[in-house]
């Protein structure tokens, strides 16, 4: 029994075991699928080829079936490392105290324990997550009478300037700063902690103040004891051992504020109201809103928070926003000693409203969602979040990121996109394009290793939001959402260094609708490809976006594999779109399956299922790969002046 027969033998059992699900009720039964997949505007009469509107620079391309064949060529040639930290979670608390808020974890602690309850931390711990982000987000900012950062702390800090004139009127989380530290140790996960700053912006703090509770939280995490810290902060220290947490977290990341740039806006928008009303400039209003003003306020209030922070432990790696553009990042890699790492946020595509653009214009013709085939309205989903010309996944920096040095962090991404245009086609259910969304994110993050050293999905556990990696409820277990399981499957398979990869015999497809950020693209990558190594193993990682047909895969190989190797291990997640993965009667229909792929000289050949999230693992030759890390760690100076030829990743 040869590779091929063995995986579709492998596989008729376990897609038989996922068709013992049934469609949910509520949707439209989903059509006969074609016997071939076709490129989306393929199909005689769909949205695709209804018309003739502009597609700037996106031409429709003939309707003729997609190649069923792809050929892909792994070298040993190392590009950058791929940081561990890569594949981290957000554990954001977004509970705003409405009934229908997302309450994030609070949304799973036991009221017995006062923590999270074990079947929520069996489910965390099934992400893998090496690093997550707490806890916040929005909230970290607010500062009033019903929510201040004293939410996550276990009691009154002794010596704190605001804790007797300013009463918390909000009760503190049971899942606060303590339990989330208690929690990572279990987990075996690092804790990243972001500090507040637009108290300082309303004008309630000093540059000074914000820079002292910076530090005071600091201590709380990472101080031993009182005495191993200024006076001012001992109060911070002994809160920590009084609520039950004698030993220090020793938090390595912290980041100062969180999405500085939306709150500049939202302030802006304020006081241009404003200033519209009284007929005056919105300076006037606020000196704020001047650019060169709020940028000079959020250097200073930048520079002074990261010393004070670093005043009580020197170790630790800070970051901080980089989105305000108009110049600022530049000025913000400049400080000395300034952050260690710049943070970069990306979520597509956002609300939407039922239709879709034929092209990128913004005056290009609009499709309802429901008149898309549904191979159209999957290969839409799946085709992000930005790519490249050749059709493969990548990151776009945000307002000037791409003008510093500094290393990078992805603090927040995912797929996150809502409304009628999601969710709103009579025959595909979203959930599974969403998470090959996601792994498209994962792929551009690993492609941007050069400059990113950590990423956090957002959100890692809660009730109500859409991109939850964890979904608790009353009236169900906690369990794995979609997103959350391909990024916990690329955490658990994944090198420490990218390869050179040739993708030149990878077939492309015309992807010609844009919904909202998600653009058009005329040539997409079937399979976006890229492959990994650590000294043992080479990781080939494929997100197959062909909707309904196999593709027959060709991997060469030879340059890594050991040559003793005689068989590769193909992992995959295998989703579908007639039912809602998002449901918990539905969760256990995403199959993960494990098959053995022949080696003949290094190359691999199998057919490959549609829908495929998939790692194709392989023995390395640890001679052949040790001396190409040993290359690429000898010239970090030149490593990032790297180029790739033409049809390599």
């Amino acid at each position: 029994m040869n590779s091929v027969t063995r995986i579709a033998t492998t596989l008729a059992g376990l897609l038989a075991f996922a068709a013992l699900f049934p469609v949910a009720a509520d949707p439209a039964p989903a059509p006969t699928p074609p016997d071939v997949d076709t490129t989306p505007d393929a199909t005689p009469g769909s949205a695709a080829n209804s018309g003739n509107a502009d597609t700037d620079g996106v031409e429709p391309a003939e309707p003729v079936a997609e190649p069923a064949s792809a050929r892909i060529v792994v070298h040993a040639n190392t590009l950058h490392p791929i940081s561990p930290l890569l594949f981290g979670q957000f554990m954001e608390d977004a509970g705003v105290g409405q009934p229908t808020s997302e309450r994030g974890p609070e949304a799973a602690v036991d009221p017995n324990t006062g923590t999270l309850s074990d079947e929520a931390m069996d489910r965390l711990a099934e992400l893998h997550a090496p690093i997550i982000r707490f806890p916040g987000g929005f909230l970290v900012e607010r500062y009033s009478n019903r929510f201040d950062y004293r939410l996550w702390l276990p009691g009154p800090i002794d010596g704190l300037w605001f804790e007797d004139t300013k009463p918390l009127e909000t009760p503190r989380r049971d899942f606060g700063l303590v339990e989330f530290f208690d929690a990572c140790e279990r987990l075996r996960s690092q804790p990243l902690i972001v500090v507040p700053t637009m108290p300082t912006w309303q004008g309630d703090w000093t540059v000074e103040q914000a820079a002292e509770f910076a530090a005071g939280v600091v201590a709380f995490a990472n101080a031993s004891t009182p005495d191993d810290v200024p006076e001012r902060y001992r109060g911070w220290v002994q809160a920590r051992i009084d609520a039950g947490r004698v030993r220090p977290a020793g938090v390595t990341y912290w980041q100062i504020g969180n999405e500085i740039w939306f709150e500049k806006r939202r302030f802006g928008r304020q006081w241009a109201e404003q200033a519209e009303e009284q007929e005056v400039e919105p300076a006037d209003i606020n000196p704020l809103a001047d650019d060169e003003a709020w940028f000079d306020l959020q250097l200073r209030l930048v520079d002074a928070v990261s010393r004070a922070m670093r005043a009580v432990d020197p170790d630790i790696q800070i970051i901080t926003d980089g989105m305000l553009g108009g110049g600022y990042n530049q000025r913000l890699a400049a400080l000395e000693p300034g952050v260690d790492i710049i943070a970069d946020h990306g979520y597509m595509p956002w609300a939407t409203d039922g239709t879709v653009r034929l092209g990128n214009d913004d005056g290009a013709t609009s499709v309802p969602v429901e008149e898309l085939e549904p191979s159209e309205h999957f290969h839409l989903l799946i085709s992000m979040p930005w790519l490249d010309e050749q059709g493969r996944s990548r990151w776009r920096y945000n307002r000037d990121n791409d003008q510093h040095d500094k290393p990078m962090a992805f603090t927040e991404w995912n797929w996150n996109g809502w409304g009628d245009s999601v969710n709103g086609h009579p025959a595909v259910r979203a959930e599974w394009g969403q998470a090959m969304g996601a792994a498209g994110f994962l792929h551009a993050i690993m492609r941007s290793g050069d400059r990113a050293v950590l990423a956090t999905q957002s959100m890692m556990i809660g009730n109500r939001w859409d991109i939850t990696a964890i979904r608790v409820g009353d009236d169900h277990a906690p369990f794995v959402k979609p997103t959350g399981r391909v990024t916990g499957f690329y955490s658990q398979h994944h090198g420490t260094d990218l390869l050179a990869v040739d993708d030149s015999g990878v077939p492309r497809f015309e992807q010609p609708f844009r919904l909202k950020a998600i653009r058009a693209h005329p040539a997409v990558a079937r399979i976006d490809t890229l492959a990994t190594a650590s000294v043992r193993r080479a990781y080939v990682h494929l997100i197959h976006r062909s909707y309904d047909t196999p593709t027959q895969v060709t991997i060469d190989l030879s340059a890594v594999a050991d040559t003793a190797a005689d068989t590769a291990e193909l992992r995959m997640l295998l989703g579908r779109t007639d039912i809602d993965l998002g449901d918990p009667d539905f969760a256990h229909a995403l199959v993960e399956a494990s098959v053995s792929v022949a080696l003949n000289d290094g190359v691999a050949e199998f057919e490959l299922p549609a829908k495929a999230v998939a790692v194709l693992i392989v023995d390395a030759d640890p001679a052949v790969i040790g001396r190409q890390l040993e290359a690429e760690r000898t010239q970090t100076s030149t490593m990032n002046q790297a180029t790739e030829p033409a049809g390599n990743d």
